[in-house]
Formats: C-alpha cells, structure tokens, sequence
C-alpha cells in the first residue's frame, strides 16, 4: 500500500511539473470568411480557435484536436511525463507509413458512451521545431480516421497552422459555412465551429467530404445527447424547416431544464449540403430565449419554422 502511495505521489509531481509555452499561430485577419480562403486546401472543412495562449483546439469532419505546447526538451524522460499527465493508461500505436520526428510516441485510448457507443482518442507526442514537445489529442465519436489525424498533426507539428485555420474567441463576424454572419458581442466560440451567445442561443456544425458522413453525424450527436443530456421531454423525427433559404428535415428535441438552467432547452438537428459543403448542424437555445416564430434570436438567423 506504501508503495502505491509513493508511486502516485511521484505520478502527481511528474504531471504537475509541466511547463506550458504560448502557441502563436497566425491567427485569420477575416474571421467571416475563413472557410472560403481555405477551399482548396486539405483545411477546407476545418477551423480553429486560441483557447489560451498554449492552447489551440481544432475541429474537422468530426475530428476534435487538442494542441499544447510544452516546454520540455525532446527526450524519453519528456515523453513519459507527457503520457503519464495526458493518457497513462493508453496503448502504444504505430503508424507504419507516416512517420514522425524522434522521439515520439503514439497512444490510443477511448471511453463508453452508454452501451451504444465508444469514443477513440489518439495522442500525439511529438517535438517541436522549436527543442518543445507537443502533446496532441485527437478525438471522435464514430469517425476517426487514423491516416488522415497522423497527416495534419504531422503537418501543423512540424511546419506550424495554415495561415488563416485559427481565429481568435471573439465571435462577433464569423464565417457560417462560406456566409458571413453578423452576431454582436454577446457572441463567442465556444469551441471550433460551436458559437454561444449569451441569451440568444447556441449554434453547432461540422463539414465533411460527403452527406452521408454529416447523416451519421447527426445520428450520433442525437444518441450520445439522449444519453448524456437531460432527460427528453419530447422529440419529433420529421421536423421540416427552412435553413438558409432551402427546406431541411430536421429532427427537434426538447431536454428537461437543469440546475444550471431552469429553462427546458430546444435542440434542432439537421444535416445538408449547403453552399457546396455538406454539413451537420445543431440549432439550439432554452424555451426562455424564445422571441418570435418559435426560434431564439439566434436560430432565426440561420431557420424558420412554418
């Protein structure tokens, strides 16, 4: 038993030594139409957001990235210290085609969701080019395409983000899927590609290579919520709407009000193909945000309802 004590300490002092060094990436000058400007890129259905000044989070065809620099010198020491605070009890994966600078290591991991679903999470610890250490966390409900993670942490790890990939939290324009969208300063990213505004409503999206990857999307965004989420008061699987000037069948929930908010919260899943993007989306806001029309300020700015 003393023995396990004195491991654990000496677990706890090797993860909070850590040092975290600032991440500077270019962050985009239009944040209204970022999407545009990376059309032909591999980063076209990507978007990123300074969470904090060693913090850069990213999201793309349903992949969620998680990039911290550290300040530690590139080392077996460094690494074991990295695995032990970000995933100690992850399996050691190997890419036989993509390979990384030395010395790296490569975990693999994952949680249940209910008895229905599983997430995947990868961690990437890599060096920088600067003598730090990344540590990268790649993360998915369904989709986790291992080859396609490996090429853009190998990219931005050694070469640094695409120019224009990362915007700041300030949310007041942004780029709504290759429209820009006039918020206010109530708004903000909450996460790449999910905007909160403070009494008006939420907002969710992510784009992908086809519709059929942005249909499953849905579908596990609307379980994992049933099982995670506040007790269902309601829900209507053939919901039609008007999402940015084109009809949609959206499937509409309504989530019991928590401790945190009194209000029951109305949730609009849907996906489509819009302006040459298919695209997943999650309208939603609390009953007390409603204005006019059945929808939050917010909402009303991208849907109607008949």
């Amino acid at each position: 038993m003393r023995l396990n004590l004195l491991a654990f300490a000496l677990l706890l002092f090797s993860s909070c030594s850590l040092t975290k060094l600032p991440l500077q990436p270019d962050l985009a000058q239009n944040t209204s139409t970022y999407s545009q400007n990376l059309k032909a890129t591999p980063y076209a259905n990507y978007h990123g957001v300074q969470m904090s000044p060693t913090m850069v989070k990213l999201e793309g065809e349903g992949m969620f990235y998680t990039f911290e620099k550290i300040d530690l010198t590139p080392s077996t020491k460094s690494i074991t210290k990295i695995k032990n605070r970000y995933m100690a009890d992850g399996d050691v994966y190997v890419y036989k085609e993509i390979e990384f600078n030395e010395p790296n290591m490569i975990l693999m991991g994952g949680a249940d969701v209910g008895t229905a679903f599983s997430t995947t999470k990868l961690l990437f610890i890599v060096p920088s080019s600067d003598s730090a250490m990344y540590a990268v966390t790649v993360e998915s409900a369904f989709q986790l395409e291992f080859n396609d993670a490996a090429k853009i942490v190998k990219d931005i790890t050694e070469n640094g983000f695409p120019k224009g990939v990362v915007t700041g939290k300030d949310a007041q324009q942004v780029d709504f899927v290759g429209r820009p969208l006039e918020l206010g300063n109530v708004c903000g990213w909450f996460a790449p590609h999910h905007i909160t505004c403070t009494g008006l409503g939420e907002l969710r999206w992510s784009m992908f290579k086809d519709e059929e990857e942005a249909s499953i999307t849905m579908q596990v965004n609307i379980a994992t919520d049933e099982i995670l989420g506040a007790a269902v008061l309601s829900k209507d699987e053939s919901v039609m709407v008007t999402f940015e000037g084109q009809k949609v069948k959206a499937t509409k929930m309504v989530f019991k009000g928590t401790a945190d908010a009194g209000s029951n919260k109305v949730v609009y899943y849907l996906y489509t193909t819009l302006r040459g993007y298919p695209m997943f989306c999650s309208v939603s806001f609390t009953e007390d945000e409603i204005k006019t029309n059945g929808l939050s300020p917010l909402a009303a700015k991208v849907m109607s309802i008949p």
